[in-house]
């Protein structure tokens, strides 16, 4: 089974970001669910995160990115340095979602 088939899709016919964010979310809870707490920011242009993870002391950030373009990947890794440091954090996750053909 491939969950990536029969997906929402953009105008350009690649898989929506929510796609991306849904999967690597799902993935993060079973990974390490049990010790550490995964919490979505559902994607809404509202300047939030997308993933928030807090293991023990430890805090950590995601932004999830479907790939359009070069400078959109240079302005995705901005954008996530602005989200972090209003989070206090010097380091944040910037999760590339990359197009590729259905065989």
């Amino acid at each position: 089974m491939n969950s990536w088939k029969e997906q929402p899709r953009r105008s350009d016919l690649h898989i929506t970001e929510a796609v991306g964010h849904f999967h690597l979310y799902a993935w993060l809870r079973e990974a390490v669910g049990r010790r550490c707490v995964v919490s979505p920011e559902f994607p809404t242009g509202n300047g939030k995160v997308d993933l928030r993870l807090i293991c023990g002391e430890n805090r950590g950030i995601i932004e999830v990115k479907s790939f359009v373009d070069a400078a959109q990947v240079k302005e995705a890794g901005h954008q996530a340095a602005r989200y972090a440091a209003g989070l206090g954090l010097d380091k944040v996750t910037v999760a590339l979602f990359l197009p590729v053909e259905d065989k």
